[in-house]
Formats: C-alpha cells, structure tokens, sequence
C-alpha cells in the first residue's frame, strides 16, 4: 500500500474538451487595462456632519421642553420625553433608510418627522405665546416664555436640517478614489 495520493491526472478525471464546467477564475488578477479603484459615497457631503446636528438639537429640545415642565408644572415631563424621544426615533429611522437606500421607508420617516416635529413646535409655540391662565380660579395675563419657545427653535433647526439633507445634501453621488490608483483623464 502506498501512502501517496492519487495522481489528479489519472485516466478516469475528464478531459478539458469533454467537461462542461466553466474555466478557473483566478482571483485577484485584472484583465486589461488597469482601472482605478473608485467607491461611490452617497450624498454631497457625509451624513453624519448633517444629521448627527439634527439629532443633537431634537435633544436640545427636548431639554428645554423637560426644564420648562418641571419649573411651570403646565406639562408632565414623561410627555415631553415621549414627544421628542418619538421624533428622535424617526429622525433615526430616516438615517438608517439613508444609509441603507431604503426609498419607501426614508420617505415615510419623512413624513413622520415632519408631521410628529411640526406638532412638537406648534404646542411649543402656542405655549410660549403669550396667554391668560387659570391662577386660583382667576384668569391672569402671562406674558412670553422664552424655554416653550427655545425648545420650538430648536425642534424647528432640527427639522431644517433633516429637510436640508433629504433635498440637498443627501443628493446625488461622490466618488471616492483609492490612494493607489491611477488616474485616468476623462
């Protein structure tokens, strides 16, 4: 008994001209001309410089909402936290579909911010707005309150933002050569 392995090219292996398998493909090589390595990135600029500030001022907002319902006792601070965590989790939900070039749902993310943000800034609005507010069964005058309407701003600024991104700056495609390609004049 021999320990060696059988000999590959042994009578019962079938020819090349008789075998239908297609031809090895050796990995690695290029065939023809050498093209540089190009990566497409989606968008004008990068995402994150858009929508990370986006995030950023959904918690703002939030934060003044949480400060304006502890000090005036008007809202309940778990609300707050519900309304623009809500947001925030859409604004999430759009950057994800972004990245991933989910269409139907970036476009239902949309409209979900929109709709969830615009409510957002318009009870913040009107209660910053000057009013008259039951005190001890009286009507009294309040004048402006300036953490309703910061928290309107800032919710709106984020907004902007996403807006901004969905029609400009998420737009289009950048290519992105490697280090050590060759350029090719076009």
């Amino acid at each position: 008994m021999s320990s060696r392995a059988p000999d590959s090219r042994s009578n019962d292996a079938p020819s090349q001209a008789r075998s239908t398998e297609a031809a090895p493909v050796v990995l690695g090589e290029r065939s023809g001309a050498a093209t540089p390595a190009v990566r497409l990135l989606p968008g004008r600029v990068e995402a994150s410089r858009v929508l990370y500030p986006g995030y950023l001022l959904v918690w703002v907002g939030a934060a003044l909402a949480s400060l304006f319902a502890w000090q005036r006792g008007e809202w309940h601070p778990l609300m707050v936290f519900v309304g623009w965590g809500v947001l925030f989790c859409w604004y999430w939900v759009y950057g994800v579909a972004y990245r991933y070039r989910r269409r139907l749902i970036k476009v239902l993310a949309v409209g979900m911010s929109a709709l969830v943000g615009a409510m957002l800034i318009w009870v913040s609005a009107t209660r910053a707005a000057p009013m008259r507010v039951p005190v001890d069964g009286v009507l009294v005058e309040r004048g402006a309150l300036l953490l309703p309407g910061l928290a309107a701003l800032a919710t709106l600024l984020s907004l902007a933002l996403l807006v901004a991104h969905l029609l400009y700056f998420g737009r289009g495609y950048r290519e992105k050569r490697a280090r050590d390609s060759v350029e090719t004049p076009r």
